[in-house]
């Protein structure tokens, strides 16, 4: 008995010893007198409830049955010293006979400041350090546990995917501040505009993702959708600079708790760059015919202008404009698919002919912003005298050498002249 008063008096560890039957105090060390701000009189005087806020009353109580017949694990609990102040303190218990009483002694740690620390630690772990919004790890995780709460058939969730349109060009004439400043406006009104709808994360760059969860049906997320591009139509002030921006969205509906969130992602991606492809303030919904062709038209975009970041594509003498030019990845590789099977059904025929369109017009747009030599396969789709749809295919260096390149206007003109062949 007097080897137990020692160390439990002089225990520098906050201990008590409560009653099972009563959950009174029967005991309470130095320690604890000191850290909780109680007499040992207060606390010989009070059921250890007392020192708990109500909503925990019915956890200890449960919790108790666990400490009075075998050795607890370590749990946290929300206690109030004597000023009323709450701390977080991590508790373990053992059973014990005290004084022919069944009872059990309590060791307490106090854990609100490392509890609080690990918190800020896990807060910027989970969100852009930026815009203080969820990041992709967050929202991910927020999507994985909203999927797996919908009932099938009966609600849905969103995504919507978006980003700021022209947002390179802020960066490269107002510099990156601006473009920072302008990131944090623009998640400052999509949050306006969502509320408590949905949540809005920054997953990078200028891309934001929004989810809505549970909705009613697909009309809902599209209603918000048009609301969000909406609640960009007035101008943002940045850093001095007045902005007219405006934003792209990609929809994706899941219905059911099996769906996949990479896929949910993945489909909103692809439904944004529908929308992005339709101009500035657009917004579409994903659709599954969508896929094959916006898959390949990113990649044909991605291509062209990989290949004129590592100059694959070298400047012309002004003056010029390039027909085409498909250095390689999968530009090139269809082209060559094409040559190899020119007898194909008429919707793969249409097909091709809408992927070579989308790479002309991007093309096209690479050609404005510079000067380019063609190196590889230009294609163009006459109609044969039987109006169908056919796929003709020139290497530029097939063209007489008097006149190896020619603009994309004058080429077609000269190949409708000689019935699909260069007129030259």
């Amino acid at each position: 008995a007097e080897s137990f008063r020692l160390l439990f008096d002089n225990n520098p560890v906050p201990m008590w010893v409560v009653e099972k039957s009563s959950l009174q105090f029967i005991d309470v060390n130095r320690a604890a007198v000191e850290h909780y701000g109680y007499t040992r009189e207060q606390f010989l005087s009070m059921s250890s409830l007392k020192i708990r806020p109500e909503e925990e009353y019915q956890r200890a109580l449960q919790d108790s049955a666990t400490n009075f017949s075998g050795d607890s694990g370590e749990e946290d609990w929300i206690h109030r010293k004597a000023d009323g102040t709450e701390i977080l303190v991590s508790s373990y218990a053992k059973p014990i006979k005290y004084q022919g009483r069944d009872a059990a002694i309590v060791a307490l740690f106090d854990v609100t400041e490392q509890r609080k620390q690990e918190a800020r630690i896990q807060h910027l772990v989970e969100h852009d350090p930026l815009t203080n919004l969820p990041n992709r790890r967050l929202f991910q995780s927020l999507l994985h546990g909203a999927l797996g709460r919908l009932k099938d058939g009966r609600n849905c969730a969103a995504i919507i995917l978006t980003d700021i349109d022209d947002f390179k060009s802020v960066n490269d004439t107002l510099g990156h501040q601006v473009g920072d400043e302008l990131i944090v406006e623009v998640a400052s009104r999509m949050e306006a505009c969502i509320g408590d709808r949905g949540v809005v994360a920054r997953l990078g760059g200028d891309e934001f993702a929004i989810l809505l969860a549970p909705l009613a049906d697909a009309a809902a997320a599209h209603e918000i959708a048009s609301e969000l591009i909406g609640a960009f139509a007035a101008p943002l002030v940045v850093a001095g600079h007045r902005l007219q921006t405006s934003i792209s969205a990609g929809v994706s509906i899941a219905t059911s708790a099996t769906d996949s969130p990479s896929d949910l992602l993945k489909n909103a991606d692809l439904a944004l760059y529908k929308a992005k492809a339709s101009g500035k303030r657009h917004w579409a919904s994903y659709e599954p015919q969508m896929s094959l062709h916006t898959v390949l038209r990113r990649d044909m975009e991605l291509d062209l202008r990989r290949a004129v970041e590592n100059s694959e594509l070298s400047v012309e003498e002004p003056g010029q404009t390039v027909a085409a030019s498909f250095p390689r990845g999968s530009v090139g590789e269809l082209v060559q698919a094409l040559k190899a099977d020119m007898h194909r059904p008429k919707h793969a025929r249409r097909t091709a002919r809408a992927l070579f369109a989308d790479a002309q017009a991007m093309l096209g747009q690479l050609i404005r912003e510079r000067w380019l030599r063609a190196r590889a396969v230009v294609a163009f789709y006459p109609a044969n005298s039987d109006g169908a749809e056919d796929i003709h295919l020139w290497d530029p260096q097939d063209l007489p050498a008097h006149n190896p390149v020619a603009t994309l206007h004058t080429l077609r003109q000269q190949m409708v002249k000689g019935n699909g062949r260069p007129h030259l």
